[in-house]
């Protein structure tokens, strides 16, 4: 009772004092939301891959949900991505706290009165109570192709000139790109890049990660076809079929944050099954790439444009031994 009594409240002070121009967004649940045109106080209870988008973009973030970790932020709670991208911090911005992405304070997010509040499905268990205090749209994370959810979440806080703009900006930067992939590899399309990484012990591979896979595609390149015929996002497979994701080269993350070097990454490889590095092409060759994670998974055009680097840099900015397939 208590708490409806503080979202009530709140939703009252959270009015405007004249009311704002509205239009109704269709939301990824197939919900058709009354909101406002141009929000001026948004909630984003997705720090990495909403709360990052939307500071890019400009849009007026009032309060994000965040998480903790040991070693990152001094162990207070830290705005995932958007720490590694703008060294946007709760501290220093005025962005309020709002709890854990899944589970969110709603008396938190009341208090800071938004006018939109941007989810995900992983928080839709609380979207009766969110849409209580504000008009409430959700943007799917799993099924939602990368750039096409930017482009959501630009829509839905009024920012799409400015998502058009840095699009612009990176597709000039990716012809550029695909201009020296071709230049040092001939077709890209006969060049293979396989995404697997050992997780807890379990072997992962992934046909969706983030800005990894947006570039891949972008610049034209193919994944192993066990990866490509895979759901969207990502599988745990048996480690019995790691021949199948033999490729040209091979990527996989690593996070600092976590205790995760490159060295430790292909450590957890050796645990699993020693001798792997000679069962496949990449790491014989040297073709085996580490990134660091915190870099690539952001929704951000200036982490697209870094990953964009990253793999022209690796693939095209030197020799490479071409995997045959026996």
């Amino acid at each position: 009772m208590r708490l409806l009594i503080l979202v009530a409240a709140f939703t009252t002070l959270a009015l405007p004092a004249t009311a704002q121009e509205t239009r109704i967004f269709a939301d990824d649940l197939g919900r058709e939301v009354e909101i406002p045109v141009d929000p001026q106080r948004v909630a984003s209870l997705y720090a990495e891959q909403f709360t990052t988008a939307l500071y890019e973009l400009g849009a007026p973030v009032v309060g994000s949900s965040g998480r903790t970790a040991d070693g990152v932020n001094g162990g207070a709670p830290y705005i995932r991505g958007a720490l590694t991208v703008f060294d946007l911090t709760f501290e220093d911005s005025g962005i309020a706290y709002l709890g854990d992405w899944r589970a969110p304070d709603l008396e938190v997010v009341a208090a800071v009165q938004p006018d939109l509040i941007v989810i995900s499905e992983f928080t839709a268990d609380s979207l009766d109570q969110l849409s209580a205090i504000a008009p409430t749209v959700v943007v799917n994370f799993r099924d939602t192709p990368w750039l096409e959810r930017y482009e959501r979440l630009a829509d839905a806080s009024g920012r799409l000139p400015e998502f058009e703009r840095r699009l612009g900006v990176y597709q000039r930067r990716l012809e550029a790109g695909r201009i020296v992939v071709e230049d040092a590899v001939g077709n890209p399309s006969e060049v293979s890049i396989a995404i697997a990484e050992i997780v807890r012990g379990n072997f992962m591979i992934y046909r969706e990660y983030s800005a990894l896979t947006e570039v891949i595609r972008d610049l034209g390149f193919t994944m192993p076809d066990l990866i490509a015929d895979i759901e969207p996002g990502f599988q745990e497979t048996s480690i019995e079929r790691l021949p199948e994701i033999d490729a040209d080269f091979l990527v996989g993350t690593y996070n600092v944050f976590f205790g995760q070097t490159p060295s430790s990454q292909r450590a957890a490889f050796d645990d699993v099954l020693p001798g792997w590095d000679e069962m496949l092409h990449a790491p014989r060759h040297g073709q085996h790439i580490y990134v660091d994670r915190n870099m690539v998974r952001p929704l951000s055009f200036e982490m697209l444009q870094t990953t964009l680097a990253l793999i022209v840099t690796n693939v095209a900015g030197r020799d490479f031994v071409p995997f045959e397939e026996n």
